[in-house]
């Protein structure tokens, strides 16, 4: 379940003040859709989760720990070389709509990573001072080197749905929170699935090789008789 317009204007009310002037430390992606950025401000460091994943596409602080690959994937080699040491001057959301913009000073110049949370064809993409598209997470992109078009809205209505998240209380960033531990008990859920599928896998080949072994034993005994 993805984060709805709401969702996304409250926890961005909520984190934005925190991490606005912050400084780009490290960036990790631990799954194919999914960017964690350190963000250093003056006493301490935040860590902004942003998935791309059509099904769980959402952009919130985590505390929580993530398994990263032993090899950085392609678009994460690309972040560490053009946005570590990155300063990250604004992050908003744009025109209400599920898109979030987190506007850079680069190494290179102005940048911004532009964080498309919209359904089935979400994307984090990054754009150069002039908006062009310089790279996105999915690679699904054909419009490398042209000029950035934001997605068309779909049915406004979403605009005034409700946040699943608004009554959440406690601690300095309540709504974050909610949705990191919303979201981590889903993923840990589904990695539970994950493991029972496997191993279910595992013993109907194991038992499968075994009842060969059975029924060769048994050839063998109708041939000695």
């Amino acid at each position: 379940m993805i984060l709805n317009r709401t969702d996304l204007a409250l926890v961005l009310a909520e984190i934005a003040p925190a991490l606005r002037g912050g400084w780009i430390q490290k960036i990790h992606q631990p799954q194919a859709h999914t960017i964690v950025l350190d963000i250093r401000v003056p006493g301490e460091t935040h860590r902004l989760l942003i998935s791309c994943d059509p099904n769980n596409a959402r952009l919130h602080l985590t505390t929580g720990s993530h398994l990263n690959p032993s090899t950085p994937p392609p678009f994460c080699q690309f972040l560490r070389a053009h946005f570590q040491g990155a300063r990250l001057n604004d992050i908003h959301q744009v025109e209400n709509d599920r898109l979030v913009e987190l506007q850079m000073t680069s190494r290179d110049g102005p940048r911004v990573i532009m964080c498309e949370l919209t359904g089935p064809k979400t994307n984090i993409l990054v754009l150069d001072g002039e908006r062009r598209i310089l790279r996105d997470c999915t690679r699904e992109r054909t419009t490398v080197g042209q000029t950035y078009e934001p997605p068309a809205q779909g049915n406004t209505s979403q605009k005034q749905a409700l946040s699943r998240f608004s009554d959440s209380v406690g601690g300095l960033y309540p709504i974050s929170d909610a949705i990191d531990r919303y979201y981590r008990e889903q993923e840990s859920g589904r990695a539970g699935d994950r493991i029972k599928t496997e191993r279910l896998r595992i013993l109907k080949k194991t038992l499968k090789k075994e009842l060969r072994l059975i029924e060769a034993w048994r050839s063998d005994l109708a041939k000695a008789a």
